[in-house]
């Protein structure tokens, strides 16, 4: 006794306060967000197609200057940036 009990129903393998927790979640994520999965679904979106050609610089020596490997690159903040004197102006 003590346990959730009630009569046969299609999801009776689930105690009633499981329904209901079940049921609760599909309210709060899915069917809250029905009206947005239908626009994803149902309307075309748009798409843009960016096609954007680098000139690449040269070194004074005339030789093309070498990408930098951006695998070991850092996020850096402006607080730890040195700016030059002359380049603030």
């Amino acid at each position: 006794k003590g346990k959730d009990t009630q009569t046969s129903t299609p999801f009776s393998f689930f105690a009633p306060r499981e329904t209901k927790q079940l049921t609760e979640f599909a309210i709060e994520t899915f069917f809250n967000h029905y009206k947005l999965f239908q626009y994803c679904i149902l309307y075309p979106r748009e798409k843009e197609d960016l096609i954007v050609e680098l000139e690449m610089p040269l070194a004074p020596c005339g030789h093309e200057v070498p990408l930098p490997d951006l695998s070991k690159a850092e996020i850096v903040t402006l607080d730890e940036v040195e700016v030059p004197n002359d380049a603030a102006k």
